[in-house]
């Protein structure tokens, strides 16, 4: 290593600016300051929308709970206050799941002072079982009462703006299917902007849209102030178990954009998604795309409909580049035009050769793909050392961050030894010109198979061929001039730029089971930027693989400190009450792969582990298992109100409760073939004569969300004889039978419960017959 003469200001400048370039990226990826509520009365404070989130996310309000009648209560007090007059819509929602609830919407309207066209903006108000919500999704409800605040000091809007809370969200978009279904006006709604989350902090992502969305994008563009979007989100979006209220509308035309955050995923859907977690700047940032998105559609005359789609994302200077999708095949043939143009030159030139091109490529593929390989299956091994982390029902863990930054730092060391180990054997124009032809058959592949998304390679790739034979002929000269430095500095703007917040990305959103990905943009990310790591290896020698070696291993120890829990970072665990009534039997069930002390006492040492299919609730999963004390408590009751026939079809009227509280009931059917139609407290939600679009082909159960206290009817029409027929009904309460079990201990503060499906509480299962002998 040199360390004389004016290599060092070249050293400190590149590293400097590759230092400065993903500063930058990361922080336009980012939501701005919270603003305090001292804040002009015209704009939006997240500090003034914080106070309705403790309101609201004080604790979990699962729809049918007493705690959900209390949020909307205090969302009808807030939005009168606001003076609005919002109703509330009272029915069942549906899907084609054939899951029903009785939903609770709250509609409100704010009528335009010379209307051409109406907006929608919701939010849904419930939570799921065992989550305050205060994310997902009281950030959007209180996002918009803080807006509709700030409205009230500017003009009035031109055009009409609907305000919709959907109830049941978390259960199947329940209360939005009601919306889209008994909504007189439906048809006059132009516009929907939907608020959610993922997470508790981070950027706001207006990730997706509906189809034809050229002139909506050019507006939102131009509204929203720090806006963070781009048209491959959504791709991904689509790869995830993951729908939104705005599934619905998009289902039936309407146009719309789509918000959420989505970082912090651990917290996402647990006892962890509190008040105290949320991050203030990115309700902050909820708001300011909500206030400046509506000043603008709100006082202009739509006209949003087109017949194609753009290729959007992030630019340098705060906005949004965007072209129609289209083009993304022209400006990939320039790339490939570009790459042949450069190889015919060099190859004249004699600078570069066919074998030592193909050399570079295979070795860059195997760099990939030995990236791959050690991400995956090293997760893997460290899943075995870590068993712990099985504990977390999300796939994820709380040292998430150090993983991504040691897989890199190792991803740096490895990429750096293999190709300077190949310099020796072919050129730095050969090197290069191998790292190209991969991403030029990548970017045509792409481009294919995904013209939307092209771009994050199109525009890297692209600037990276512009000083491929120029900067690189002096670096292997080892010609240390100012203009190689800029033109490798300008090649590799637009990686460095594009790549850091979607390496974050899919990181957050795939989970560090799923890290792969984004290790394979660092890959490409160091392929493009070849040039600016040969020239720093070069100079830096030793240092370079020393600074990157500590670097991994600083990682390592962040893993080792953050890998345990507490009462801040919680684990997941599980435990049921499970009580048969028709066998008289009761057993203690938990999802979990063994006890922990807590499960311990009620699970016992070594539990085993058998299939629960009869609740029904469990699928075919195995749980752990041990013989629990019966406790009296109601099982869920059932009266036949009608059972008729009439022209080979028999007719049957059901009432349902479930005296023992709770809030989920899952009924089924022994002869389910002979269904023919399923109504719920009137609503038909399963109909082979008049099937919707996407009903099953066979009943096979009913799901229904309720405050199951009160009673709800089912209508049957069965095909076939009138023969006995049996129900098999089962509730699902969110709490455990505490005072009815000697020596309850509560949980401890470090753990909490797992957040997704029955994995909770109580169940009770009961069958009964319906024979068309008994009197009626």
């Amino acid at each position: 290593m040199d360390k004389t003469g004016p290599a060092w200001p070249k050293i400190s400048a590149l590293i400097l600016f590759i230092a400065l370039t993903i500063t930058w990226s990361l922080y336009l990826a980012s939501p701005p300051a919270p603003e305090p509520e001292t804040i002009a009365e015209e704009k939006f404070s997240a500090e003034r929308a914080f106070k309705h989130i403790k309101q609201i996310a004080s604790n979990p309000h699962p729809i049918g709970s007493a705690e959900n009648d209390r949020v909307r209560a205090y969302l009808l007090a807030e939005l009168r206050k606001l003076g609005l007059h919002p109703r509330v819509e009272d029915g069942i929602g549906f899907n084609s799941w054939v899951v029903s609830g009785h939903t609770k919407n709250i509609i409100a309207t704010m009528q335009g002072t010379d209307p051409t066209q109406t907006l929608l903006v919701m939010a849904h108000y419930d939570s799921q079982f065992f989550t305050p919500g205060a994310a997902d999704d009281a950030s959007g409800v209180a996002a918009i009462l803080e807006m509709i605040r700030a409205l009230q000091h500017r003009p009035a809007l031109k055009n009409n703006l609907v305000i919709l809370f959907t109830d049941g969200e978390e259960m199947g978009l329940l209360g939005a299917r009601q919306f889209a279904r008994s909504y007189p006006d439906i048809g006059e709604i132009d516009l929907v902007l939907n608020v959610e989350a993922r997470g508790s902090s981070g950027v706001v992502s207006m990730f997706e849209t509906g189809s034809g969305n050229a002139k909506l994008i050019k507006m939102f563009a131009n509204a929203s102030p720090n806006p963070f979007a781009n048209s491959l989100t959504y791709t991904v979006y689509r790869m995830l178990p993951n729908d939104t209220d705005y599934t619905v509308l998009k289902e039936i035309g309407i146009q719309g954009l789509n918000f959420a955050f989505y970082s912090d995923y651990l917290n996402y859907h647990t006892m962890q998604d509190t008040p105290g977690n949320l991050s203030l700047a990115s309700l902050q940032h909820h708001g300011e795309y909500l206030l400046h998105n509506l000043l603008l559609f709100g006082n202009q005359q739509l006209d949003l409909e087109s017949d194609h789609d753009l290729a959007y994302f992030n630019n340098p200077w705060g906005g949004l580049f965007y072209y129609p999708v289209s083009w993304s095949y022209f400006l990939a043939g320039i790339c490939l035009l570009l790459f042949l143009l450069l190889f015919l030159l060099q190859y004249r030139r004699g600078s570069i050769s066919l074998p030592g091109i193909l050399s570079s490529a295979l070795l860059f593929i195997g760099v990939m793909l030995i990236v791959a390989a050690i991400t995956h299956f090293g997760w893997q091994a460290v899943r075995e050392i870590f068993s712990h982390y099985r504990w977390q029902q999300h796939g994820e863990t709380y040292a998430r961050a150090w993983y991504l930054w040691g897989f890199t730092g190792l991803t740096v060391l490895l990429f750096s030894k293999f190709f300077i180990w190949i310099k020796d054997k072919v050129n730095t124009s050969n090197t290069l010109g191998g790292i190209y032809l991969v991403l030029i058959l990548l970017t045509i592949l792409i481009t294919i198979y995904l013209p939307a998304g092209s771009y994050l390679l199109i525009w890297p790739v692209g600037f990276g061929l512009l000083h491929w034979w120029r900067a690189n002929r002096e670096l292997a000269n080892q010609e240390r001039s100012w203009p190689a430095i800029g033109m490798i500095s300008a090649g590799i703007f637009p990686v460095l730029f594009m790549f850091p917040p979607y390496i974050k990305f899919f990181h957050i959103v795939l989970t560090t089971n799923l890290l792969a990905p984004s290790l394979l943009l660092v890959t490409v990310t160091l392929g493009i930027s070849w040039p600016a790591i040969r020239y720093l290896v070069d100079r830096l020698g030793r240092y370079w693989y020393l600074f990157w070696g500590l670097f991994t291993v600083v990682c390592i120890a962040g893993i080792i400190l953050k890998s345990g829990y507490s009462p801040a970072q919680k684990k997941q665990n599980s435990l049921l009450y499970a009580l048969d009534v028709d066998q008289d039997r009761a057993w203690w069930l938990s999802h979990d792969h063994r006890p922990d002390p807590w499960t311990l006492r009620y699970l016992g040492e070594n539990p085993p582990d058998s299939s629960f299919s009869a609740f029904g609730l469990f699928g075919n999963r195995r749980l752990l298992n041990r013989r629990a004390p019966l406790i009296p408590l109601h099982p869920p009751a059932m009266e036949v109100l009608r059972d008729s026939t009439d022209d080979s079809l028999r007719y049957l009227s059901l009432r349902f409760s479930a005296p023992s509280g709770g809030n989920t009931m899952r009924v089924s059917l022994s002869q389910p073939d002979r269904v023919q139609m399923v109504a719920v407290s009137s609503v038909s939600i399963f109909d082979l004569r008049h099937p919707p679009e996407n009903q099953p082909d066979l009943f096979s159960r009913l799901y229904h969300y309720a405050d199951l206290s009160h009673p709800f009817t089912v209508d049957l029409i069965l095909s076939g004889p009138k023969a006995p027929l049996q129900l098999k009904t089962v509730v699902f309460s969110r709490e455990l039978p505490a005072e009815h079990i000697n020596q309850f201990t509560p949980r401890p503060p470090h753990t909490m419960p797992k957040p997704f499906g029955f994995t909770n509480g109580t169940v009770l299962k009961k069958t009964y017959t319906v024979d068309p002998a008994d009197p009626r």
